[in-house]
């Protein structure tokens, strides 16, 4: 529920909830369970009161069910992260695997056509601490809420190509260009793209989903086109460096956006 301000939820005349003052964002409240009993098969009511004697106002809850926890998977130690005016450097140890993750924006602003371009680059490279050779996937989700203005907006995946790069965009269905205004707004209409020029597979579906077939085969399915809530859309990328040992192996992805029209000069959109 986000509430401002004081919030009051009933479920079938039963009270869920009931909170003081405000939130700035969606926060999960838990529910007794003798309130859960309130739940029943068919209809339901779910009603909302909030009171605000100073400022705007505003309302929204839902129910959620707290699905199992996944088995925890062994986390990688950051051991260092480097940052320069175009770049920032992650260094990770796994086992005795090191991996280091380079971002790369080309910033460079007496280069007026490079500086232009919404991409920035993504590149991994893996070493063995033990010499010994170790089988190295990683896997790079981007949320579809990256396009989205909130988690609830419908938004839709699509595949693209062009000579040896391949991608996968993710948008909002209705694409609202310059269609809001006011404060605490996101960017809601062009493609959020994740892109790669060599083997890397491409895929999309839910985050969860995505994360718990990585981590127990190291693949993807390949991708199709997916539409469902942002919060619930996500596009992948599954990097396999091969058995890595004491050479360093290296592969990277592009990620970009295209807003397509940035601005309204007299009613007219422009590019940017």
């Amino acid at each position: 529920m986000q509430h401002d301000d004081d919030a009051k939820v009933y479920l079938n005349g039963v009270l869920l909830t009931k909170q003081a003052g405000y939130n700035s964002t969606y926060a999960f409240f838990p529910i007794s369970p003798a309130a859960r009993q309130a739940l029943r098969a068919g209809d339901n009511v779910l009603a909302l009161h909030a009171n605000s004697p100073h400022g705007g106002e505003y309302l929204d809850a839902g129910l959620y069910e707290t699905l199992p926890t996944p088995a925890p998977l062994a986390r990688a130690r950051q051991t260092g992260v480097k940052l320069t005016a175009t770049q920032t450097t992650y260094s990770f140890a796994a086992g005795p695997v090191t991996l280091t993750v380079n971002f790369l924006s080309p910033l460079l602003l007496d280069e007026l056509e490079t500086v232009a371009q919404p991409v920035s680059y993504v590149t991994c490279t893996a070493t063995a601490a033990d010499g010994q050779p170790h089988p190295t996937q990683v896997l790079l989700t981007e949320a579809g809420t990256l396009a989205s203005n909130t988690p609830y907006q419908e938004v839709a995946t699509r595949p693209g190509a062009a000579g040896s790069l391949r991608w996968q965009a993710v948008g909002t269905a209705a694409q609202p260009m310059l269609a809001k205004a006011g404060e605490n707004l996101r960017i809601d209409w062009g493609y959020a793209y994740l892109a790669t020029s060599g083997a890397a597979t491409l895929a999309n579906g839910d985050p969860q989903t995505l994360k718990t077939a990585f981590a127990k085969t190291g693949t993807l399915s390949p991708a199709s086109p997916t539409k469902g809530q942002a919060q619930r859309v996500a596009q992948a990328a599954v990097l396999d460096l091969g058995a890595v040992a004491a050479t360093p192996a290296e592969q990277h992805l592009l990620l970009g956006y295209d807003e397509q029209y940035a601005v309204q000069y007299f009613g007219q959109n422009l590019r940017p």
